[in-house]
C-alpha cells in the first residue's frame, strides 16, 4: 500500500470519529512520518508495514485522543478548582463585611423602634403625669394654677395620640423596607448559589 492511499483511507476512517482539528493533526503526524522514513532511505512499503493497517492506526488514534481530551479536561478542572478555591478565601473578607452590615442594619433598625418607643412613653407619662397634677391641684390650691396644667397634659396627650399612631407607620415602612433588603440579597446570593461548576 502506498502513502497516498493509507492517508485517505485514514482519514475516511477517522471521519465522524474525532473532531476535524484531531482528525488533521493524526494524519499530518503519519504522513510525516512516512516522508522522514522515505527521505531516510526506507521504503514505504515496509515503514507502512511497521505504523501497521489503517485499523491499527485508527485504534491508536482515537484512544490518544481520548486521553488527551480527559487529560485537559482534568488540567481545566484542577485549575477552575484552583480559581474558585482562591476567590473564595478572598471573598471571606467581603462576606464577613456583608453579614456585619447586615448585623448592623438589624440593630439600627431595632435602636430605632426602640427610641421611637422611648420617646412615645415618656410623652404619655409627661401628659398623664399633668393631667393627674392639674386635677389634683383643680381640687387643692388655686384653680388659674390646675387649668394650665391640664391644657399642657391634654395636649400632650393629643402629641402621645399622634405619636403613637406616627410611630406605627414608621415601624410599618422599616419593615418594609428591611425586606424588601433582605429579599433582594437572598435573590442574589440564590442565584449565585445556583451556579454549578465541574
Amino acid at each position: 500500500m502506498k502513502r497516498d492511499e493509507y492517508m485517505r483511507r485514514l482519514d475516511t476512517q477517522l471521519d465522524g470519529k474525532l473532531n476535524r482539528e484531531e482528525i488533521k493533526n493524526a494524519i499530518s503526524y503519519y504522513d510525516d512520518l512516512l516522508i522522514e522514513a522515505v527521505e531516510t532511505g526506507r521504503n514505504e512499503e515496509d515503514v507502512i508495514a511497521e505504523i501497521g493497517s489503517v485499523e491499527d492506526a485508527v485504534a491508536k488514534i482515537k484512544a490518544e485522543a481520548f486521553f488527551q481530551r480527559a487529560e485537559k479536561k482534568g488540567k481545566m478542572s484542577g485549575y477552575l478548582k484552583a480559581i474558585i478555591a482562591v476567590l473564595s478565601i478572598c471573598a471571606i473578607p467581603i462576606a464577613i463585611s456583608v453579614i456585619a452590615v447586615i448585623f448592623s442594619l438589624l440593630v439600627a433598625l431595632f435602636a430605632i423602634v426602640l427610641s421611637i418607643f422611648a420617646v412615645v412613653l415618656s410623652i404619655g407619662v409627661a401628659a398623664i403625669v399633668l393631667v393627674v397634677s392639674g386635677f389634683t391641684d383643680l381640687f387643692t390650691t388655686n384653680v388659674f394654677q390646675s387649668v394650665p396644667l391640664i391644657s399642657a397634659g391634654m395636649v400632650l396627650t393629643g402629641i402621645t395620640l399622634f405619636s403613637v399612631l406616627f410611630s406605627i407607620k414608621i415601624i410599618q415602612w422599616l419593615r418594609i423596607l428591611f425586606s424588601k433588603i433582605f429579599k433582594c440579597i437572598y435573590k442574589k446570593i440564590g442565584r449565585k448559589g445556583g451556579a454549578k461548576y465541574e
